[in-house]
């Protein structure tokens, strides 16, 4: 039975080829899109997990370097009615994007809108936190304070290709502080150790900030040696981080709604990294549904190939059936033929669909995308997906021409009606 199967699906190559592939194109485009969209819930996921209960608190309509907290905010959000729900605590100080502006000016960056930042931490805060300090694979796991050591981001070492900067241990970093002229007033910070960053996985022309870290009282050094009208004040912090024991992102807005109603010293903005990854994920799952649908339609087009040629299959082999019924052949019997020659088609674009599918998320996995490298994950469930949904259409696909055939009489066509 397979073999007759065979020989029929394949009695016209061409057309059996070219209605596999209509089909294989649509499964295509499902499966990478699919295996894109797993790709990128998973990173949101472990990002969620990461970050759930933690608020990140900045002086309100400030941003980086511009956001100027006053050193007494810890204890007075300790004096606060959500001060016992405060599991750690971490501090930033970030010297100002004016310093590092001539790494982005001149193109030395991996793309034109990524930004280069230098944020002084507390080293024994930033142990407990679990922050850059705890997470050096190469060199020094920290630098002594009131010198110009540093830690450099793990990405801008590993992809030298793509930066025009010193990125090896016992190298400088320079900050330009009377940017654009740069041939006086310079500090170097000297590399001392590499610290693991995991990219996001979005697209290359999203843009990125690489962090470089230094001690908080080179920090504050810093700023008042580069001293500008900018700052009131040189020992602050820019950013306080503060995780609380939340499970839901409802309790942690309640947190936030507590510190905006209390006098810390200064106007604040708090915000929740959890909210802010729930919220990604609800924009994906449209993207989802919406990705899920164009696959379908276009797989679906592609699926009208397969019952096209097998009308025209079944219009030139009625004298065939026709003979068969005479032999004993039932209705049932040439439905079901139709119907599996039709499902092999479906079959057949399946494995196309997979087999390109592989080949673009290769692709695109590798940076050759137009998006540049993108994260994708293949899960059996999508395979199955794509198989179930060829094998659909290719059902589908037969039924209509399966009944045709089945319905021929003998007499009729023998004779030549």
């Amino acid at each position: 039975m397979l073999k007759f199967i065979l020989k029929n699906v394949f009695r016209k190559k061409f057309v059996a080829v070219l209605s596999s592939m209509g089909i294989g194109f649509g499964l295509m485009l499902m499966f990478v899109l699919g295996a894109f969209n797993a790709g990128v819930n998973a990173q949101l996921n472990e990002n969620f997990s990461k970050v759930l209960g933690v608020v990140e608190i900045t002086e309100a309509e400030q941003q980086g370097s511009n956001s100027q907290l006053p050193t007494t905010i810890i204890g007075d959000l300790y004096d606060t009615e959500i001060g016992s729900e405060i599991q750690a605590y971490n501090v930033k100080s970030q010297v100002s994007s004016f310093y590092t502006a001539y790494y982005r000016a001149n193109n030395l960056l991996k793309n034109d809108d990524d930004n280069l930042a230098v944020i002084g931490i507390n080293q024994t805060l930033d142990q407990e936190w679990g922050g850059p300090t705890t997470k050096v694979r190469e060199g020094g796991s920290s630098f002594e304070p009131n010198t110009f050591q540093a830690l450099i981001d793990s990405r801008i070492h590993d992809n030298k290709e793509d930066f025009d900067m010193n990125s090896e241990i016992g190298e400088n970093i320079s900050l330009y502080l009377d940017y654009p002229n740069t041939e006086t007033n310079i500090i170097n910070l000297e590399i001392v150790g590499i610290y693991e960053e995991e990219d996001t996985g979005a697209p290359d022309f999203v843009p990125r900030t690489y962090n470089i870290y230094i001690s908080l009282p080179t920090a504050w050094n810093i700023t008042e040696t580069g001293w500008s009208e900018a700052y009131e004040y040189f020992d602050y912090y820019t950013q306080v981080d503060v995780r609380f024991p939340a499970e839901e992102t409802e309790i942690i807005d309640g947190y936030i709604e507590t510190m905006r109603t209390v006098d810390l010293g200064v106007n604040i903005e708090a915000y929740s990294l959890a909210a802010f990854q729930e919220e990604l994920r609800e924009n994906l799952s449209i993207f989802d549904s919406f990705s899920v649908g164009i696959s379908a339609i276009t797989a679906l087009a592609g699926g009208m190939a397969i019952i096209v040629a097998q009308l025209n299959s079944v219009s030139q082999r009625m004298k065939e059936f026709a003979i068969m019924k005479s032999t004993g052949w039932k209705n049932s019997h040439i439905l079901k033929t139709v119907i599996y020659e039709s499902l092999t088609l479906g079959a057949l674009g399946a494995l196309l669909g997979l087999g390109f599918g592989f080949g673009l998320i290769e692709l695109f996995s590798q940076g050759f995308g137009p998006f540049g490298a993108i994260q994708s994950i293949v899960t059996p469930q999508l395979i199955f997906q794509i198989v179930g949904f060829a094998l659909g259409i290719g059902l589908i696909g037969g039924i209509y021409p399966g009944l045709k055939a089945s319905k021929v009489r003998p007499v009729m066509v023998l004779k030549g009606g």
